[in-house]
């Protein structure tokens, strides 16, 4: 038997503009798209229907790693998932400790820095 996960990850992005909405907002199988298949659903008008999955998405943690990131950084789906910076990132695996953020302690600016790890530009040794 295969699982959910297995049947997403062979859906190539050219697949996606066959899918129906009622799929893509299904959180059990929005948290398996990687970048390619979003980008895909975002291309093809879907991002509402995986806006609609997004939040027990997330609770249940996206699988593809950089999939928290990619959705973060991309200034189309940062708009299409309102709140989505307040939303709990499930990528602990990466050995961060969980940050405790109290409510306008800090300014936005700082937000760049949260995905520490990469040395700001000046830093680099290349």
């Amino acid at each position: 038997g295969k699982t959910i996960e297995d049947v997403v990850k062979r859906i190539s992005p050219s697949d996606i503009k066959d899918m129906s909405p009622d799929v893509i907002s299904n959180p059990e199988v929005a948290r398996f798209f990687n970048q390619g298949q979003l980008r895909s659903i975002f291309n093809e008008g879907l991002s509402e229907a995986f806006a609609k999955a997004f939040p027990k998405a997330n609770e249940l943690g996206f699988t593809v790693a950089g999939t928290a990131d990619y959705l973060l950084s991309s200034p189309g789906w940062a708009s299409i998932i309102s709140g989505l910076e307040t939303v709990a990132i499930k990528e602990e695996k990466k050995g961060e400790q969980p940050k405790e953020e109290k409510a306008g302690e800090q300014p936005r600016v700082t937000l760049a820095g949260k995905y520490a790890g990469v040395p700001p530009q000046g830093e680099r040794k290349g």
